[in-house]
């Protein structure tokens, strides 16, 4: 396996506070390209998250902004509560005429 590049620690401590490629590009000095190959591949091995989607003025499709992932625990207490809201039952049919 090879070793880690050394632009990793870097983005790393950059994604502290969640951003966009060019955004972290610009904090870490590292070059735009540079950055979002090692930004996929940092989601890929599970060191980074895309938390979401936004919208930049000029650019066509919504943007991702990069951050840490979620702690295991976060993450399953979400699921759970988005569980119990799907399960719930809303009430029959016959309410709603």
């Amino acid at each position: 396996m090879r070793p880690r590049g050394e632009y990793r620690p870097l983005l790393l401590d950059a994604l502290s506070t969640p951003g966009m490629a060019r955004e972290l590009a610009g904090r870490t000095q590292i070059s735009y390209d540079v950055t979002r190959r090692t930004l996929d591949n940092m989601c890929r091995s599970g060191e980074a998250a895309v938390l979401y989607e936004a919208r930049v003025d000029g650019v066509r499709r919504p943007v991702p902004v990069y951050g840490r992932p979620p702690e295991p625990e976060a993450a399953a207490e979400c699921m759970a509560a988005l569980a119990a809201m799907v399960n719930e039952p809303v009430g029959s049919w016959a309410d709603f005429e």
